[in-house]
């Protein structure tokens, strides 16, 4: 019985329900309207911001004589792409020198899985400094560019990890025959809409704005020295941005929000190796945004993340939207570890960042530089190596899921396939520095193949506001379960000039839960402590993350309930469609389906009527009734659930029966009714109908009964809207005796008892009186 009180307690919190293929159907045409100006404000905003901040930058730079483009002596390549107040906004490619190579090779063909997975027929984004050399005898006939910037070294080799064919067997790519579409990083934003329009699924983004320390040249001196980047208006101390909430971020989950099947791959950085000079000088910006001299002795600042490494990640990474790629490589017992640069989270309000991490040491791939730029090869290392790692693996599993469905999956899918089948390193669950762990392309493409056989393995729903949805599994074997919801948010409201703010970002606040159906245990997700940040993943309730995780080591035989439900309202009152990937569990077989069920109002009562396809197990059908309003904000509200009757079912059958079942008493207003099959003190939603039952055209006593009666009657009053009422009796000699009734009516047919033991036998009179309306009605007692 604890399970069915715990899943009553849902039903009176928020009403559990399937969201039917037909309603979706129905709601598609207005779902596309939303979209579309999703899109066009995504698409408007972002102009708006990227002209903006640019306009700041030129500003900035023409006022000190800077150029916006700078290279760096070890061949990075900085630009100043804008300013925000009087603090300048540099990018740079995240890259390190090293040498190794990395690949995804269980999906090719020949390997085990025989699934022989190629990227033949998709198209991969790449923004970076410039472009991809089009040249390169690695991209012959597969890259083309998207805009006028120039070729580039480091997005010569990021194109390469992604996708070189090969032709020099140790750099061949990730999704090796895929097409890739290179841009230069100035206008990424609304170059990004334009893709994901056209239907680009996947690019790789592995750069960042620079934050904190930065040894360079962003003078155009020609010579080196440590900068610092922190606005000492916000904090002296550290560099607010780590962390923060920015425009940027803000902008990337417009275009994620506006393009739900586009997945952008974000670099973590590589902050965390920067400590600034251990002595002597170094430039900063001061409190009017111009560089100047100062001395560690003077004015000293900690390393970026201080001495753990953590609040080390800036700038577009910390998106709520995009999958956000950290760096590993191996020790000496080839045993993977974090790689030393690889920057840390959390975001300010405590997600996980990154949100995973890829190879990304000692990376061979091409490059553009030297004699024969079309044939030459270099070895980088950095977060900008573990990104194409990473982001070309995935779009090998798209194509995998068209084979297999003939439909791509939903970025959040695709997201959540990374972090739901990723290898766990580091401390036990997420972390700050893993985040969910390296990126397992060979589990992930099994979980793909696991959903022709169980509808569960890959779940693309959506959460209607003020419901909730239910799904029954089975542990058919005991052993561990894995639950993974991901949902791809609204943008979020840039967190401005503040130091370690910790507003969350998340617009909808989705949650998920595992309910034991035996023994009624509820199952909470991962959580973080962003005070704590080295600390073991606990678990509880998750307020921040987009994505939330439902883990148990050892999972008992039995059956399920995956509940996913929502905190206050959603934004707009929109469905908020998310993505489920479960493994350790499957379908649960049901023991009843409900082919139809319809509601027929009528002035005082609703008829419920249904058909089943089956029903394999013996139960009753469960009637509950919701009330349903409206708030100021046109937001839909549901009262509270009442049950209001109960069917038997017949004996198990598997041609199914009809039922009917008529709620009495209803009052005019929007309800929603929902049929439960309870059997084995274990209660399932089959179905579920809205249905209107109209106010009365006219006010009205329309009779009592019954009539003639002894000791007792019952008036029935029809009440158009709500108003006051005085509901009195009266004999023929004039006289009252009775007030029935004296108060606010709702709309709708009411039916008031009158007791009548000590009255004598005769006519009496009932009379209404409202503030428009006087009626009588007549009414005879017996004895």
């Amino acid at each position: 019985m604890r399970t069915l009180h715990f899943l009553f307690l849902l039903f009176m919190l928020s009403i559990l329900s399937y969201t039917a293929p037909t309603a979706e159907a129905q709601s598609r045409g207005n779902r596309d309207d939303r979209l579309r100006q999703d899109r066009r404000e995504a698409a408007d905003r972002a102009r708006a911001e990227k002209g903006e901040r640019t306009r700041q930058g030129e500003q900035w730079a023409a006022q000190r004589r800077l150029p916006r483009r700078i290279p760096q002596t070890n061949g990075r390549t900085v630009e100043l792409v804008g300013a925000e107040g009087k603090r300048p906004l540099y990018v740079t490619s995240l890259n390190q020198f090293s040498a190794t190579t990395t690949g995804t090779i269980a999906l090719y063909p020949g390997q085990k899985l025989g699934l022989n997975l190629t990227g033949s027929g998709m198209t991969l984004g790449v923004w970076d400094a410039g472009h991809a050399l089009p040249s390169h005898q690695e991209f012959t006939g597969r890259l083309s560019t998207g805009d006028q910037g120039p070729n580039d070294d480091h997005a010569t080799h990021v194109a390469g990890t992604m996708a070189a064919a090969g032709v020099v067997s140790q750099a061949r790519g990730m999704a090796y025959d895929a097409a890739v579409r290179s841009y230069d990083w100035n206008a990424d934003i609304p170059e990004m809409s334009r893709e994901a329009e056209k239907g680009m699924l996947v690019s790789n983004h592995s750069y960042g704005l620079i934050a904190g320390w930065y040894y360079g040249d962003l003078e155009d001196k020609g010579t080196d020295q440590w900068y610092w980047l922190g606005d000492p208006r916000i904090s002296t101390e550290e560099d607010y941005t780590f962390g923060l909430y920015t425009k940027e971020a803000s902008l990337y989950d417009g275009v994620a929000f506006a393009y739900p099947y586009y997945l952008a791959v974000i670099a973590a950085g590589n902050d965390r190796s920067e400590r600034g000079p251990s002595s002597g000088a170094y430039r900063a910006l001061d409190a009017a945004g111009n560089w100047q001299t100062y001395t560690v002795e003077q004015a000293p600042h900690p390393r970026d993340g201080g001495d753990l490494g953590y609040d080390s990640i800036v700038g577009s990474a910390l998106a709520k939207n995009v999958l956000t790629v950290g760096s590993i490589g191996v020790d000496g017992s080839a045993n993977p570890r974090i790689s030393s640069f690889s920057s840390f989270g959390p975001s300010d309000d405590g997600r996980v960042k990154p949100d995973i991490v890829g190879y990304g040491e000692r990376v061979y791939s091409p490059v553009s530089a030297g004699n024969k730029p079309d044939q030459n090869y270099g070895t980088y290392s950095g977060t900008s190596m573990a990104t194409p790692n990473v982001s070309g693996s995935l779009i090998l599993l798209q194509q995998y899921h068209h084979q297999l469905s003939g439909a791509y999956m939903l970025a959040s899918t695709l997201k959540g396939l990374a972090i739901h089948t990723a290898r766990d390193l580091g401390k036990a669950g997420p972390d700050y520095q893993y985040g969910w762990g390296l990126l397992n392309l060979e589990a992930a493409a099994e979980t793909i193949r696991d959903m022709v056989s169980n509808p569960v393995a890959l779940v693309e729903d959506q959460l209607t506001d003020g419901l909730a949805y239910v799904r029954n599994v089975s542990v058919h074997t005991p052993g561990p379960v894995k639950l993974t919801l991901v949902w791809t948010d609204r943008p979020g409201v840039e967190t401005g000039d503040a130091l370690d703010a910790p507003t969350p970002s998340l617009r909808n606040d989705l949650d998920l839960r595992l309910v034991n159906d035996a023994t009624g245990e509820v199952y909470l997700p991962y959580l973080l402590s962003v005070s704590r940040p080295d600390q073991e993943a606990a678990r509880g309730d998750n307020t921040v993350d987009p994505v939330e995780q439902v883990y148990i080591p050892f999972a008992p035989a039995g059956t399920y309930s995956i509940v996913v439900t929502h905190k206050s309202g959603l934004v707009a009152g929109t469905p908020q469609v998310f993505s489920l990937i479960v493994s350790g569990a499957s379908e649960a077989p049901r023991s009843v389906s409900v082919a139809l069920l319809d509601a027929e109002p009528a002035a005082d009562r609703v008829t419920l009527s249904w058909r089943t396809n089956f029903e394999r197990r013996k139960g009753a059908f469960q009637v509950q009734r919701q009330s349903i309003t409206f708030g100021a904000d046109g937001k839909k509200v549901l009262g509270e659930a009442l049950i209001v009757g109960t069917v038997n079912s017949g004996e198990p059958t598997e041609s199914g029966n009809t039922y009917t079942f008529t709620d009495k008493g209803t009052l005019a207003g929007d309800y929603l009714y929902q049929l439960l099959f309870v059997s084995s003190e274990r209660a399932t939603l089959v179905s579920e109908v809205e249905t209107t039952v109209l106010p009365p055209e006219h006010m009205a006593a329309l009779s009592n009964y019954p009539n003639p009666f002894t000791d007792r009657t019952v008036l029935v009053l029809d009440v158009p809207d709500s108003r006051s009422v005085t509901l009195e009796v009266y004999n023929t000699l004039g006289q009252r005796v009775a007030v029935v009734f004296e108060g606010v009516l709702p709309p709708g047919r009411h039916e008031l008892p009158v007791e009548t033991s000590g009255w004598a036998a005769g006519v009496y009179f009932a009379r209404v009186h409202t503030r428009d309306t006087v009626l009588t009605h007549r009414m005879v007692v017996v004895r």
